[in-house]
């Protein structure tokens, strides 16, 4: 629909030459996912396996909710990841990372393969960097799609979270 060639915006284009084109603030992250280190990657299809092993099977949902129920986690279930959102992601890792222990104490219980990733001290360490900075998207995201936001506003706040992002970058490395 943006297309540089067809599109709106190159017709736009053909008839005002002056047209400044921006993509979505919004959706940039969602392509940054593709540019994710193979480690990481990892990390997120592990998860979603995961999570759609407990929530896809009404069974293995009520029992983990009972599960967490007993040992009196804050949370009382996982949320289902859906392929097409951020925040949705986002919302997953960082829920997944807070039921951690109880998710493998589910997952050990019923002798899951993946039960041994939530003991790997590297997996749990990349899950909650990736929880921690899909937060910071997120809340970003939320505060540029309020309806006063300018575009002036969005760039600040853009430019905030892309110095945050180099400075914990610093820190890691």
């Amino acid at each position: 629909m943006a297309g540089k060639y067809t599109g709106v915006v190159s017709c736009i284009k053909t008839t005002n030459l002056g047209i400044v084109h921006i993509r979505c603030f919004l959706h940039r992250h969602a392509l940054a996912i593709k540019l994710l280190p193979p480690d990481l990657h990892e990390v997120i299809d592990d998860v979603t396996k995961i999570v759609n092993f407990i929530k896809a099977r009404l069974f293995n949902s009520r029992i983990f909710s009972l599960l967490c129920d007993d040992l009196g986690s804050t949370h009382k279930a996982l949320i289902l990841h859906t392929a097409v959102r951020w925040l949705s992601k986002g919302k997953v890792l960082v829920r997944l990372y807070e039921l951690h222990e109880d998710v493998y104490e589910f997952l050990s219980n019923l002798q899951h393969d993946s039960a041994s990733k939530l003991t790997d001290k590297i997996w749990i360490q990349r899950l909650a960097y990736l929880s921690d900075i899909s937060a910071h998207l997120n809340e970003t995201n939320i505060l540029l799609q309020d309806n006063k936001v300018t575009y002036f506003k969005a760039q600040s706040k853009i430019i905030v979270l892309k110095r945050k992002l180099k400075l914990w970058n610093d820190c890691i490395l």
